[in-house]
């Protein structure tokens, strides 16, 4: 009678763990992380407005750094010396005569920036050789005119890019 019973627990118990093993399943999961290159800015600066003269010169220069700008890669070892990022600046149409507008972005650690850049409708290099990111780098813009340029409004769209540096 104990080797039945025994017979008969071994049975159940062995039955029960084969029942479990249909209640369970598995999935394999694959992931990856893509290249993230990506450049934002924080806002836009206050109108640029020239309101006063040099003294025996023409129109002062007006100046904001009110804005910055990040740089995300992702690209570690791949963004190598062999292999730095660079960011590029243009405006959607050229500056009215007589007039103009500079930008000087602040470069990343390790990186080169290029100092004030007059601005025009040409991609133009604003920062060499980036191999990190950069967070809450300034931007500094600079509009100007002489005389000549008399009373003006308007407005420009700046485009910054960040590509690979070839």
């Amino acid at each position: 009678m104990k080797r039945i019973v025994l017979i008969i627990t071994l049975l159940i118990l062995s039955l029960s763990h084969h029942s479990m093993a249909g209640n369970t399943t598995y999935q394999t999961i694959y992931y990856q992380i893509l290249p993230i290159n990506e450049i934002w800015v924080s806002g836009n600066p206050p109108v640029l407005v020239i309101d006063g003269a040099q003294p025996g010169g023409g129109p002062e220069e007006a100046v904001d750094s009110s804005t910055t700008y990040t740089v995300v890669t992702n690209e570690g070892m791949f963004v190598t010396p062999e292999k730095p990022k660079k960011i590029m600046g243009h405006i959607n149409e050229a500056m009215p005569e007589h007039t103009h507008l500079i930008v000087n972005l602040s470069p990343p650690v390790d990186a080169e920036g290029m100092g004030d850049v007059t601005l025009t409708d040409e991609p133009q290099t604003l920062v060499n050789y980036i191999l990190a990111p950069g967070k809450a780098l300034a931007i500094t813009y600079k509009f100007g005119a002489s005389a000549e340029a008399g009373t003006l409004s308007g407005i420009r769209n700046v485009t910054f890019t960040l590509i690979d540096e070839v």
